[in-house]
């Protein structure tokens, strides 16, 4: 299959997930709310940067190539984001197993920021130990929340996903603007 075809393909994908994925808007695939707010309000700080993500097993490939079944279970996923804030750059990972095909940028990102977004223990302790080392790195007050906009992410959509050559895993960068916002 060739890289059009693979780009088609997963384009379709998201096609066919999209009217699931808007409703997941507030509580992305069953967790318990989003991280997007249409204003991060006043005192909010912002955090900008860019974030790749890497799914393993997106999907089954036959021996010629061709997709056969798309996983749409928990799937291993690496994140990395590198931000900045002033003049202290940082870069930060984690992997999550967690369902995350179907899911569109603001929802990744709310399941990769949001310890409330998900019930599995798993991952809500590594998106808390995540939260809390973005916090202090930056020298945020305790006591808030990361959150997204509307306009906090650029970039391409989980439908340009692009298959990682030779594997079964994809992959996609953005860029991200995330706002701690205190309580």
């Amino acid at each position: 299959m060739g890289y059009r075809s693979i780009v088609w393909a997963l384009g379709l994908i998201a096609l066919l997930v999209a009217l699931p994925a808007a409703a997941w808007a507030n509580g992305a695939a069953g967790g318990a709310g989003s991280c997007l707010v249409d204003n991060p309000g006043g005192g909010a700080v912002a955090v900008r940067g860019a974030a790749s993500v890497l799914v393993h097993d997106a999907y089954v490939i036959d021996s010629t190539g061709n997709i056969v079944d798309i996983n749409f279970g928990d799937v291993t996923t690496d994140f990395t984001l590198v931000l900045e804030k002033g003049s202290v750059a940082a870069t930060f990972r984690t992997r999550l197993v967690t369902p995350v095909v179907g899911l569109d940028n603001e929802n990744l990102a709310c399941r990769l920021l949001n310890p409330e977004d998900t019930s599995d223990a798993g991952v809500i302790a590594a998106v808390t130990a995540l939260v809390e080392h973005i916090r202090t790195t930056f020298g945020l007050r305790p006591g808030g929340r990361f959150v997204i906009t509307p306009t906090s992410i650029s970039g391409p959509t989980p439908s340009s996903a692009m298959q990682v050559p030779g594997t079964t895993a994809a992959t996609n960068v953005v860029g991200l603007t995330i706002w701690w916002q205190p309580l």
